[in-house]
């Protein structure tokens, strides 16, 4: 039973770790969703959140049986070990299978998001390229002259507001002051941040899976030797 109570506080620590994490990526990160043609770490995100959910679901179910030795809290505490379970793996599959495709998509995903920035009914790439270039500093895939081939260069003939320094935007960001733009590219930096991002997922999800195989072993442990005194 002491070992019990001890992985109770674990498991509400992942809890609050797995939401901390998931958080922050849903939070920081959101312009990452609808760049990539499958799901990206933004909707993974979400996963892993429901997964720190159920675990802070258990901590309270397995404190509500520690205190009081009712079965029914162990049956609905090894409930939600086994949904936490499914949603851990869902988690680290997703990012390990996103870890491996964007390598290959992001450069076109990223060309197409600019290509089609300020089209009509492509209202989610002006925010997604907006948001990296102002994050970033940069402008365009490789360099700010891949704009110079977009329909929204053609049509003006000047550089979106997030490719420019921040303190001439309300000036100007056009080809007549060459040099009030960023002519960073954004593919390095964003490639690398993703890394980190598809990383913690799958770093936070094999701890979590980790530690709720050990609590489903332990549970197993508890029940062959309360058999008789539960049923």
């Amino acid at each position: 039973i002491s070992f019990f109570f001890g992985f109770i506080a674990i498991l509400g620590l992942l809890s609050f770790v797995i939401l901390g994490v998931s958080l922050t990526i849903l939070c920081e990160n959101h312009y990452l969703h609808n760049l990539f043609g499958y799901t990206d770490p933004w909707e993974i995100s979400w996963i892993l959140f429901c997964a720190g959910i159920i675990c802070l679901i258990g901590f309270v179910l397995g404190n509500l049986f520690y205190s009081s030795s009712n079965p029914i809290y162990l049956i609905l505490y090894c409930a939600t070990l086994l949904i936490a379970l499914i949603l851990l793996t869902a988690t680290l599959w997703a990012s390990a299978v996103f870890l491996q495709k964007y390598q290959q998509s992001l450069e076109q995903d990223l060309g197409n998001a600019i290509f089609t920035y300020g089209l009509p009914g492509n209202s989610s790439s002006k925010r997604i390229v907006d948001s990296i270039q102002t994050y970033f500093q940069c402008c365009g895939v490789h360099n700010h002259s891949d704009w110079l081939i977009t329909p929204f260069y053609l049509t003006i003939a000047q550089w979106p507001d997030s490719c420019c320094l921040f303190r001439f935007k309300q000036v100007y960001c056009g080809d007549a002051f060459a040099l009030i733009y960023q002519y960073k590219g954004c593919l390095t930096s964003l490639y690398d941040h993703i890394k980190k991002v598809a990383i913690a997922l799958i770093a936070t999800s094999t701890v979590g899976l980790f530690i709720i195989l050990m609590g489903c072993l332990l549970v197993l442990i508890l029940f062959n030797k309360s058999k008789k005194k539960i049923f």
